[in-house]
């Protein structure tokens, strides 16, 4: 349920709806407050940071990070751990505190080299190229350059890949459904084919019946006849 808001949350927060994503963090904070979800917790207070950083409020963006940082920690939300050091990082840089920003950003980066998520890569490095720009060492910030679009390439890469995968997931079904289609559409003329056969052979076997039984009456009636005109010629003699 927790996650349900948090997901609202996040929709808002990308429509630029900031008041709104945080009302729903706020909401899904309480709830993981009462049912004792402290995973929830902590992802609902970096939710909180994120939208805080987003507004520009750095302090509360940084308190509540740190709050969710102890959480994520405690049970080993590594991910979320990762991304929460190069946020603290982003915030440290926006103070100018680079020494602090660097630091995270390695932490973060290490995390992400280490569970192998490229999209952590990427913003890890991100933050880790703005920091050796500002520090003046174009080497790491060439090294942090190159790696940056390496991954982002990788995602994106990726996402084709995916994207080729679905098609031809969407060809395959549709081809599947043509196919599954045309045999039942056969196999209903089929079907309606040989009623139709069967239909005529019961119209012709009736017809021969009836046919049958009037030359049987006619017949009879001839029979009949014959026999009254010989009983006449008998009575006659």
């Amino acid at each position: 349920m927790a996650g349900g808001i948090n997901n609202i949350g996040w929709v808002y927060a990308e429509k630029g709806k900031f008041d709104d994503a945080k009302l729903s963090y706020e909401e899904a904070l309480q709830l993981s407050i009462e049912i004792g979800d402290e995973v929830g917790r902590g992802k609902s207070y970096q939710n909180l940071s994120a939208i805080f950083y987003k507004k520009k409020e750095i302090n509360k963006a940084r308190e509540f990070l740190n709050k969710a940082l102890v959480i994520l920690k405690k049970y080993d939300q590594i991910d979320g751990i990762a991304s929460s050091f190069c946020s603290l990082g982003e915030m440290e840089f926006y103070y100018g505190d680079i020494n602090e920003a660097e630091k995270n950003g390695k932490i973060s980066l290490e995390i992400a080299k280490q569970i192998g998520y490229p999209e952590l890569i990427v913003n890890a490095s991100e933050l880790l190229n703005l920091v050796y720009r500002k520090k003046g060492d174009s080497a790491k910030a060439l090294e942090m350059s190159d790696l940056f679009y390496k991954m982002r390439d990788s995602i994106q890469n990726e996402k084709n890949r995916k994207g080729t995968i679905e098609q031809q997931f969407k060809f395959d079904y549709n081809k599947k459904e043509i196919e599954i289609t045309t045999k039942a559409k056969l196999e209903k003329e089929k079907i309606e084919l040989i009623a139709a056969e069967e239909k005529q052979k019961q119209l012709i076997i009736t017809i021969a019946i009836i046919i049958i039984l009037i030359l049987v009456v006619v017949f009879a009636g001839f029979v009949f006849n014959r026999l009254k005109i010989t009983q006449r010629q008998k009575n006659v003699i």
